[in-house]
Parts: C-alpha cells; structure tokens; sequence
C-alpha cells in the first residue's frame, strides 16, 4: 500500500494533514484529515503528517507500505533516522516507533505534482477538521 501523506500550513494559525492509502492498482482504499492542533512549522507539519499517515495505516492492519511525502527534509530523516531539537524530532521519533507495526517499511520522496490530491485532502483538513 501506498500512503501518501502532505500537511499545509497557511499564514494563519490552522494547519491541516491528508493522508490518501492507494493500493498496487493506484486505487483509493481509504483517506482522512486531521486538522494540526498545533501552532507547527511548515518541516514539523510535514513531520507530524508522516506520523499520523503510518498511525492511520496502523489502524487498517496493512503489513507492507510506502510512505510517500513532497518534503524531501523529512523523506531524509526517517529514512536517517536523522533527529533535530523541536518538535521535528518528537513527530519522526514518533513516525519511527510505529514501523514496528508493519513488516515492510519503505520511504519515498515524490514531487509535489504527485502529492497533488492529498495536498488538496490537508487544505480540506482547515474547513473539516476530521473527514473520512
């Protein structure tokens, strides 16, 4: 399963994360918002998305997954297991400690332009804070 996760962060304090899970024929299997309850970054978003994506497909039981993001920075850190002080590090330590969960792990930095309907998904997340 592909998760594709992306976070927006406007100039106002609301934030918001998509999460779209494809599977190996590219077909939708499930999506969701989640507005940001915290005033983050735009790197501590894209941090906090990844983790709430592997969380999101915790909860559906898929036992292989590529996470997908358009932030190379975090794409980066998993893969490094590469931590910075702020909340950056709290979110990937977090993303990380889900990975047992499944028995293939792979990250993957994509471009923007594929990260196109997600990215509309966390834009949704500023209007409807939780949406499936």
């Amino acid at each position: 399963m592909k998760i594709n996760v992306d976070a927006t962060v406007p100039h106002d304090i609301n934030r918001g994360v998509g999460v779209v899970i494809r599977n190996d024929m590219r077909i939708i299997t499930a999506s969701r918002t989640q507005a940001i309850p915290y005033p983050l970054e735009a790197h501590e978003a894209e941090a906090y998305a990844t983790f709430w994506g592997l969380n999101f497909a915790k909860d559906y039981c898929f036992l292989k997954v590529i996470l997908e993001s358009n932030n190379i920075e975090v794409m980066d850190a998993l893969k490094q297991r590469r931590y910075f002080n702020s909340c950056f590090r709290t979110f990937i330590i977090d993303a990380i400690s889900l990975i047992r969960n499944f028995r293939i792990v792979e990250f993957s930095h994509v471009k923007r332009k594929k990260n196109r309907v997600v990215h509309e998904l966390a834009t949704l997340a500023l209007t409807n804070p939780s949406c499936m």
